[in-house]
């Protein structure tokens, strides 16, 4: 059989060469690439300069961010969940574990949302007079201002409590950052 050689321009040789070299092109298309960059200076400067690792840093970028916005996600749960354990155990006989749990949850929301950590105080801060007003609300045993201003007391130790773990977080990057200098 005679082989026809044909001759294609450089821009369908350019728009080719991804495919020759992800290797998903037909056999006809990779020849006719071959062909044309063995005698076109350009179009061979144009396949060794967009291999696979100008691709591969584009699939390298998509993937990080899938993979960081996952485990942004996922801190975000976990920094939620512990937020509701603590407001939980409030109005229970394991309220001094919050002593542990509002720092680490302060500490935990400044690395987890960086310069938005002054969420984490202001949701705690709310959390935990709702979750206390609307319990003393239910027991009503209590005067009318009691009602209102044991949550506020609360609301606020807890409040600190977070914002102690924050100024831990600042503490412990500053460290580790001046750890990484020497």
């Amino acid at each position: 059989m005679i082989e026809k050689t044909m001759e294609i321009s450089c821009d369908v040789c350019q728009d080719l060469i991804p495919l020759v070299q992800d290797q998903i092109a037909s056999e006809d298309s990779c020849r006719l690439v071959n062909n044309h960059i063995e005698e076109c200076e350009s179009c061979r400067a144009v396949y060794s300069d967009t291999g696979k690792s100008e691709i591969n840093q584009i699939i390298d970028q998509k993937s990080t961010r899938i993979i960081k916005r996952r485990i942004f996600l996922f801190e975000l749960f976990i920094l939620i969940l512990g937020a509701f354990l603590g407001v939980y155990l409030s109005n229970t006989s394991n309220i001094f574990y919050n002593i542990f749990i509002m720092p680490f949850i302060g500490m935990f929301g400044y690395f987890v949302l960086g310069k938005r950590w002054y969420y984490v105080p202001i949701s705690i801060f709310l959390m935990s007079y709702i979750w206390s007003f609307i319990t003393n609300l239910l027991n009503s045993k209590e005067f009318v201002v009691d009602m209102f201003m044991y949550p506020v007391v609360f609301s606020l130790i807890y409040t600190i409590l977070t914002m102690i773990g924050f100024v831990t977080g600042i503490l412990l990057k500053y460290a580790f950052q001046k750890d990484k200098k020497y």
